[in-house]
């Protein structure tokens, strides 16, 4: 196909991508959700690793959430309504990620023994051939609904809870600064609840070595500090 761009100053987004797959070992092929083909400079799992990190769907919750539902191969990126989801594996040479928001339908070419996956995006159709059986494409959409079904009640809990179940039209999100300010909270928050919980389990059976050495990992995987 005809690249339209190679490019490193494309970030990919939930509502500016359609797919990701990797193009070689050090570049990533994107199907925008205009309609446009471009390789960004990087490998598939650093372009992945760097969109977890933008879009707050990092790992360590990803396996959580994963692991409540039984399902420990194929993790997506999940944020709610939000999908990012893979095709196989994360390991296997032919995974894709799709946003899951696009996807029109699909169904098993035997031709081919591919599944065929149509998405839409701003009117236009695209049609793509995944080399993957039909069910484990259907159990990795299925697990994909299930852990956004979970986070979705979490947060319908938490606006009823917190006394106002339309929290976001008086404190939404409306500028860059905003949502820097409410992620900077939300990871303060997450930081501090995990330390308690620590302080309160293992850390009277831990040495202050061994006590620092597991403040420190839990400090790079919350990263409190954007």
């Amino acid at each position: 196909m005809q690249i339209d761009a190679e490019t490193d100053g494309f970030q990919p987004r939930w509502d500016n991508t359609i797919l990701l797959v990797a193009y070689d070992q050090q570049r990533t092929f994107v199907l925008t959700s205009d309609g446009r083909y471009l390789v960004l400079g990087r490998p598939l799992q650093e372009t992945l690793i760097k969109f977890a990190n933008d879009n707050d769907v990092d790992d360590y919750i990803m396996r959580a959430l994963y692991g409540m539902i039984g399902q420990h191969k194929g993790r997506g990126y999940i944020a709610g309504n939000n999908r990012l989801v893979p095709t196989h594996g994360k390991t296997n040479t032919h995974v894709a990620y799709y946003m899951a928001d696009c996807l029109d339908n699909h169904f098993h070419c035997k031709h081919r023994d591919m599944e065929l996956a149509t998405f839409v995006s701003e009117g236009q159709a695209y049609s793509v051939y995944f080399d993957t059986s039909a069910q484990t494409f259907s159990q990795l959409i299925r697990a994909a609904d299930r852990v956004a079904s979970l986070q979705l009640g979490k947060l319908t809990w938490d606006k009823h809870n917190f006394g106002d179940d339309a929290l976001e039209e008086r404190r939404g999100v409306r500028t860059f600064h905003d949502g820097q300010r409410y992620r900077q909270d939300c990871h303060d928050i997450r930081y501090a609840v995990m330390m308690e919980l620590l302080r309160q389990t293992c850390f009277e059976y831990c040495s202050e070595e061994e006590q620092q050495q597991a403040i420190d990992k839990l400090k790079r995987l919350i990263k409190p500090d954007l």
